[in-house]
């Protein structure tokens, strides 16, 4: 077993001082193995070190420019630390790494809506959705922007669409039926908000066994 197998199981044990070693000993031996990073930078969050977590995941990203999980972590990690700027950087580099990949225009998305650039959070979103057809988070982000500008008419499109895609989540239909009663629509507020209810318990049931 060598440090890298070492360093992922200590990390799974919860041993994160063994894990921090061992992960850096695997980076130091294989600079250019983007599993190792991904460990260590697990293993600096877990012990609240995010700055040295971020610095760690910048540092490798000029070497790794094609590692998803490195590109992903690092807008995380700027968002945690609140830096919004680095994070909207980031997220830029992430969508010009994979400009194809739903996930990157939803992390660029994600943060110029958290920044308030709610019209540039928006074109993020309808790229993400553009890009995958089975994914109910971009419909449901473009929502809850539409929403926020109190456009509810787009909104109740956007989170109809959402639940269109994903029929058996609760959370399209919340924000569905909290729409509808907006629109004074108060039965078929009732009657999705309800379906959303039932949904919900299915899943906090099906968590419980």
């Amino acid at each position: 077993m060598n440090e890298l197998q070492m360093g992922m199981e200590a990390l799974r044990s919860g041993d994160l001082k063994r894990a921090r070693s061992l992960l850096a000993e695997a980076i130091a031996k294989a600079p250019l193995n983007a599993d190792a990073y991904e460990g260590l930078a697990t293993v600096l969050e877990q012990q609240g070190r995010i700055e040295l977590a971020r610095d760690l995941c910048e540092t490798a990203l000029g070497q790794l420019p094609e590692a998803l999980f490195l590109h992903r972590k690092a807008v995380s990690l700027n968002l945690e630390l609140n830096d919004l700027e680095s994070a909207e950087r980031a997220a830029e580099r992430f969508v010009l790494a994979f400009e194809d990949n739903s996930d990157s225009w939803l992390a660029l998305g994600d943060v110029r809506a958290k920044s308030g650039k709610t019209d540039r959070a928006l074109r993020a979103y309808q790229h993400a959705q553009e890009r995958t057809d089975d994914d109910w988070r971009p419909w449901h982000r473009m929502g809850l922007i539409h929403e926020k500008k109190e456009d509810i008419r787009s909104a109740c499109v956007a989170f109809r669409n959402a639940a269109r895609v994903a029929p058996e989540n609760h959370r399209p239909l919340r924000a569905l039926a909290r729409m509808l009663k907006k629109q004074n629509k108060p039965e078929e507020a009732l009657e999705v908000f309800n379906r959303a209810q039932a949904l919900a318990q299915a899943e906090a049931d099906q968590n419980t066994h």
